[in-house]
């Protein structure tokens, strides 16, 4: 856990939502970057399992299925699992859920397939999409429209640079 943030022991049990409070130190590990946005990141996952299993019967990795490819479109397996940081095997259990509940569809293409969304799976999405932006307001609520457009340009071009050092690592080896 990221040393400037304290999680009460319970946070997130018994449906209760996390304290969190933000301590002041100067020790040199505050200033790291990478264990306070992985804080937020869990954070907000946290938040948004629970928000889209309560509203749409969508567990972790379903509800990132829906939604990576509500936003991409359809995906092979293969993209799919490498944007979710999963498994082709573990994707594969996700997606066969997903289709026995008819939220997404397998288009054979060949010898590979697609998966897509079916018509209720994008019923879900659109569902999905308005919880999210909800979630979003909530977040940045307070937050002045200039601070927020540089914190996104911030956050993309840190996405870019993470991207960059981990291809730079996987080229090493």
């Amino acid at each position: 856990m990221h040393p400037g943030v304290a999680l009460m022991k319970n946070a997130g049990q018994n449906g209760k939502e996390a304290k969190v409070t933000a301590a002041s130190s100067d020790s040199r590990r505050d200033r790291l970057v990478a264990p306070r946005v992985m804080t937020l990141g869990t954070l907000i996952k946290r938040n948004a399992t629970t928000a889209y299993r309560h509203e749409l019967g969508l567990a972790h990795n379903e509800w990132r299925v829906v939604s990576i490819i509500g936003l991409e479109g359809p995906l092979s397996n293969n993209e799919l699992a490498e944007r979710l940081g999963l498994d082709v095997g573990q994707l594969s259990r996700e997606v066969t859920g997903l289709v026995g509940r008819e939220l997404v569809v397998r288009q054979r293409v060949g010898r590979a397939s697609r998966i897509e969304l079916s018509a209720r799976g994008a019923e879900a999405f659109s569902r999905l999409m308005v919880i999210a932006r909800e979630r979003d307001r909530r977040l940045l609520g307070g937050i002045p429209d200039a601070d927020r457009v540089r914190l996104l340009a911030l956050l993309d071009e840190l996405i870019v640079r993470a991207a960059d050092m981990l291809h730079e690592q996987q080229d090493a080896d």
